[in-house]
């Protein structure tokens, strides 16, 4: 399984605030969990990590599954840069087929986040669905791969 953390990142200035760690399973299922709140530094070290990792999906099409631990609040300049991320990816042929949150109920801030994370898949053209647990996010995902 590869592995990749945000937390093995050289920061410049400021530290990340949260952490995001992606393992993959069975080569086509990308898992990142996110322990928030985030800041745009953590964006910087996710994008350092994340080619990496990726690079070990050995199926195409693949999914990703985010599953958000604590907290999944960050700021609009987090979500203006989340955009352009996911943007990028897509232009580089290096999206998910499919990008499925979770949210569990005990997630800070997420009655206020899941609209802000659902526009930015939305704006990016991909798809993307949010669940409140991984087993119903994964089964939803591996139909598409």
């Amino acid at each position: 399984m590869s592995k990749g953390s945000t937390d093995s990142v050289d920061y410049q200035k400021f530290r990340p605030h949260g952490r995001v760690n992606i393992s993959i399973i069975d080569n086509q299922i990308a898992q990142f969990q996110a322990l928030g709140p985030f800041n745009l530094e953590l964006l910087g070290a996710l994008d350092e990590i994340e080619s990496k990792v990726l690079q070990k999906v050995k199926q195409k099409p693949w999914a990703e599954v985010i599953i958000f631990e604590q907290s999944c609040l960050a700021t609009e300049e987090v979500f203006s840069a989340f955009v352009s991320h996911l943007k990028a990816q897509k232009r580089a042929g290096l999206s998910a087929r499919v990008s499925a949150l979770v949210f569990n109920q005990d997630i800070e801030g997420a009655i206020l986040m899941i609209d802000k994370y659902k526009r930015c898949f939305e704006v990016a053209g991909l798809e993307y669905r949010h669940f409140e647990n991984k087993e119903e996010a994964i089964k939803w995902a591996q139909k598409y791969i």
